[in-house]
């Protein structure tokens, strides 16, 4: 070999250890730069705070992060080899999942229940992707698990306010409406059960006359799943949890109603109580109703109070409504004195009675009744004694009536009778008759005795006259025909036109 060969050799042999170290360099690199990328990876991996896992195709968790197992509750040596199945509150959802994730080769945000290791339940979205073999084998899944059961709360309790809201703002353009309590009633307790998740409940107003607890709601929801005898709306006794929120005027939530000293118990028949929740419905510091729930899925908060304390004041709001429209109405239809119909109500139901009397064909009869020497009454005794006297006149009519007739006070002593549908004319003079026997019953007013009789004018249709004004007229001519001939005696319309002519 000559020299010049040799030199040759030796480059060559120079630049391939060159180039081996040069690639001993770069595999070096290589090994390095692996190395810190599985680094940064376990380092991000571990550090997520969302929950990140791999499991197989079976569904078995291969690896996961800290987040993970502190999601479900669960050590490393639990989780890893445990199947995700475990986890789903509903079954189903794993196999919508991987039918999903199949087709499209990921999920994205989808929607899940997962129970942790102490049987909790929590809300999640999970987004994940499938992972390939070199083949292109489905080798199993990986993905991002993320905690949105506070959020869902937040959700559903913002849901609920704007529902609740929304039901009073219902409710409060209901009392501006024609709607009767009993509506209202029905309305409440709809709102009130659904917004409760309560099985059943009533809503009941209390009756000024006699106290009693009145709860129009009873029929169709409460008695339709009892056995008890008695199925009434009225209520004279207030016992147990609902008659201790009416007797202290005072909220009742219980969860465990069974052990509530407050509580005598459940009446034979009736459905189970679980649950209860009422608010009574004050105007002031004065009872008028009261809002009862029962047996919601969940235990009753002050949230659930807070809604019914809501629904009780508007329903008081309701009964006090009604209440001043019957006073009302009372007023303007009604004698101040003695509660009977007025002339104004007398001449509607006049006008109604003698309308159906010419389409039927049929007879009625008005009487105007004048009190004898009443103003001797005023005189002699005051006219405290005197106002009493005519109370007491237009109970004891009212006692002598059909149900289809109508008393009503004219004004001074004078009252008015409305005969409808009689058979015969002579139907009215008997009526009449037995009238003044009632007077000879003395009345009892403070200690005295007093007798009075009256007058009375009878006019007839269609024999009399063939309208309000004519009828009335006449029965008028009639009374004071009574009067003149002495007193404590009726007369007909027709009799004064006989001894005229």
């Amino acid at each position: 070999m000559t020299k010049a060969q040799l030199i040759k050799e030796l480059e060559t042999l120079r630049k391939q250890v060159i180039e081996f170290k040069e690639a001993e360099i770069r595999h070096t690199q290589t090994d390095e730069t692996l190395q810190t990328s599985e680094e940064k990876y376990r380092s991000l991996f571990e550090g997520s705070r969302d929950a990140i896992y791999v499991t197989s195709r079976e569904g078995k968790f291969i690896d996961a992060n800290q987040a993970t197992f502190e999601l479900f509750g669960y050590t490393r040596d639990e989780m890893i080899g445990m199947n995700v199945i475990e986890t789903y509150v509903n079954p189903a959802d794993r196999v919508r999942f991987q039918l999903a994730i199949e087709q499209k080769g990921y999920v994205r945000d989808y929607e899940v229940k997962f129970r942790k290791k102490d049987r909790t339940e929590i809300d999640c979205l999970l987004t994940a992707n499938i992972r390939q073999g070199d083949d292109g084998n489905i080798l199993g899944y990986q993905g991002i698990i993320r905690d949105i059961t506070e959020r869902k709360k937040m959700e559903k309790a913002l849901s609920w306010e704007v529902e609740a809201n929304a039901a009073v703002a219902d409710l409060s353009r209901a009392l501006l409406s024609p709607a009767s309590v009993e509506d209202i009633s029905s309305l409440i307790l709809d709102n009130a059960k659904h917004l409760t998740d309560s099985e059943f409940g009533f809503v009941g107003y209390i009756d000024p006359q006699t106290g009693y607890l009145i709860s129009p709601t009873m029929t169709k929801d409460i008695w339709d799943k009892c056995q008890v005898k008695d199925k009434d709306i009225l209520f004279k006794k207030f016992r147990g949890l609902f008659g201790w929120v009416i007797n202290n005027k005072k909220s009742v939530l219980t969860n465990t109603p069974a052990n509530d000293t407050r509580s005598s118990g459940t009446p034979k028949g009736h459905v189970p109580i679980q649950r209860f929740l009422s608010a009574p419905a004050l105007i002031g510091k004065t009872l008028v109703g009261q809002v009862s729930i029962a047996n919601s899925t969940h235990d009753y908060t002050d949230k659930d109070l807070a809604l019914i304390e809501r629904l009780a004041a508007l329903y008081a709001i309701a009964v006090q409504r009604e209440r001043a429209e019957e006073t009302i109405k009372q007023m303007a239809y009604h004698d101040s004195l003695t509660g009977l119909p007025n002339r104004l109500l007398f001449n509607d139901r006049f006008t109604l009675a003698l309308a159906q009397a010419k389409r039927n064909k049929q007879k009625l009869a008005v009487m105007i009744l004048d009190l004898d020497k009443f103003k001797e009454v005023n005189d002699t005794l005051g006219h405290n004694t005197g106002d009493q006297l005519l109370k007491d006149v237009g109970k004891r009519l009212a006692v002598l009536l059909r149900k289809t007739d109508t008393v009503a006070r004219l004004g001074g002593d004078e009252f008015i009778v409305l005969l409808p549908t009689i058979k015969r004319y002579n139907d009215s003079t008997e009526i009449a008759y037995k009238i003044m026997q009632a007077f000879q019953e003395p009345f009892d007013i403070d200690d005295h005795k007093i007798r009075n009789t009256t007058s009375i004018g009878i006019a007839l249709y269609p024999r009399d006259g063939g309208d309000v004004d004519t009828l009335m007229k006449n029965a008028d001519i009639a009374m004071y025909r009574a009067k003149e001939q002495g007193r404590n005696r009726y007369c007909c319309y027709t009799l004064v036109v006989r001894i005229k002519s």
